[in-house]
């Protein structure tokens, strides 16, 4: 079974990592606090970059453990699904900043 031990763990990692990053960028808005873009974009690089190494990674594992070709796909869509949710939070994130920038100027 190919979602179990360190295959397993990495992406409940990731899943934390992007619900965090998902979290902070909505508490900001609710609480109408500043947002640092740069910081915001490193981050949720740094999330994009660990979801390319896992799907990397997993396809070592397919080939080394001949996993079925659904598993792999599932597995892929989980991962991908993440690196959107990351995506569109950060898109929020910019949305956000864009909308304080302007109430700045007022």
């Amino acid at each position: 079974y190919l979602f179990e031990g360190d295959v397993r763990e990495d992406f409940l990692e990731l899943f934390e990592d992007v619900r965090e990053f998902y979290l902070d960028i909505m508490v900001s808005f609710e609480q109408n606090g500043v947002i640092v873009i740069d910081n915001k974009r490193k981050y949720s690089l740094s999330l994009l970059a660990k979801a390319e190494e896992l799907r990397e990674s997993h396809a070592d594992i397919v080939v080394d453990q001949k996993v079925d070709l659904r598993s792999m796909l599932s597995y892929s869509d989980m991962v991908n699904t993440l690196r959107r949710i990351r995506s569109h939070s950060f898109s929020i994130c910019l949305s956000v900043a864009r909308m304080q920038k302007g109430r700045d100027r007022t």
